[in-house]
């Protein structure tokens, strides 16, 4: 009985938990190699629900290399002030 009742409880949170789904689209992208062929670098715009970020991934083509990734999100003026830039 137990077993019954903490697996319904476990449904029940798992079903009704949130589960954000966003729209991710590519604006633009520039990929180069640094520091001598070891590193790749890929920069690129992205736009995530209307909202554009800026986004930076280096990596290594070693086996034992690994990947870093930055996002930023992008700003613009308008009228005097800086808000959240937004997908055209």
């Amino acid at each position: 009985m137990r077993f019954s009742v903490s697996v319904f409880v476990f449904l029940l949170v798992f079903l009704t938990s949130s589960l954000a789904f966003s729209e991710i689209k590519v604006l633009g992208r520039d990929k180069s190699m640094a520091m001598g062929g070891e590193w790749g670098l890929i920069d690129r715009v992205i736009c995530v629900d209307g909202l554009k970020l800026f986004q930076t991934y280096m990596y290594t083509g070693s086996t034992n290399g690994g990947v870093s990734i930055a996002t930023i999100q992008l700003y613009e003026t308008q009228n005097g002030k800086e808000v959240p830039a937004t997908c055209k």
